[in-house]
């Protein structure tokens, strides 16, 4: 009976600890992550992994991933080709390690703590930019979390499905790039799709024509070549485009949009 217990009870917590995991099953994603104590398991393969925070236990399982951790207990690489660095161990001189994938590369790097830390705080702060930016759309009468996100006084224009609480955002129709991660220095072809970036702290070039162009993250740099419509809810946001004549509409804080000369 004692051996049956210990086994359900055993159940029960590996249950409790697979729910309150962070899972990351994406594949090249540029991901800032404040732990929290929950433990975190990287399936993925070819991402750019910052976890900030107190990190019981990190599991990599996927291969040729860059992550940086700010603390742990303990730290497992399955996968192979991985390059993992750790700033601090959450009991004594070292965390728990086992290697037994090949070609990792497990390091101790107190800079990488650092900035760890930096790069989730940068992270919160564009979050709160955008969480008082949505609540200064809303005391406006724009409608976040609804269909239409309208202009108040000029114009009115549809930004689309922006949930908020969910952290998504979703164009109103056809193709979409979606951003929904922070600290991105990418390029991308628009080729007539909407994009909408939820993310902070980015900095984000669109070549072709864009469509809609939604901005509900903060703290972001975006360079466009062309876009039919610009609308920004997020604060702190610098826009430019090189051709066209895009409607703009700009509701976020100390945002603004212009084109380049």
């Amino acid at each position: 009976m004692r051996i049956l217990l210990a086994a359900a009870l055993l159940c029960l917590s590996s249950a409790a600890l697979a729910q309150d995991a962070i899972v990351i099953d994406d594949n090249n994603n540029d991901q800032v992550l404040r732990c929290n104590g929950q433990d975190v398991v990287v399936n993925g393969n070819h991402n750019n992994l910052t976890l900030a925070g107190e990190c019981p236990t990190v599991a990599v399982n996927g291969n040729q991933n860059q992550i940086a951790i700010e603390g742990v207990g303990k730290l497992r690489v399955a996968g192979n080709n991985n390059q993992v660095s750790w700033a601090r161990a959450l009991k004594g001189k070292k965390p728990t390690i086992s290697n037994p994938g090949s070609h990792n590369t497990i390091a101790q790097s107190a800079a990488g703590g650092r900035a760890a830390a930096a790069a989730a705080d940068a992270t919160d702060t564009a979050q709160v930019a955008t969480d008082d930016a949505v609540a200064a759309a809303a005391a406006m009468g724009v409608n976040i979390g609804g269909i239409d996100v309208k202009r108040s006084k000029n114009q009115g224009d549809t930004v689309g499905s922006v949930n908020a609480g969910s952290g998504s955002v979703t164009a109103a129709s056809g193709a979409t790039i979606s951003i929904l991660t922070g600290n991105n220095k990418k390029t991308y072809d628009c080729a007539g799709k909407d994009v909408n970036i939820q993310g902070g702290n980015n900095e984000l070039t669109f070549t072709g024509s864009c469509g809609r162009v939604n901005v509900v993250g903060a703290h972001n740099v975006i360079r466009l070549e062309s876009a039919e419509k610009i609308n920004v809810v997020g604060a702190y946001d610098t826009i430019t485009y090189e051709d066209g004549s895009p409607s703009v509409n700009i509701v976020g804080k100390n945002s603004k949009v212009t084109q380049e000369k």
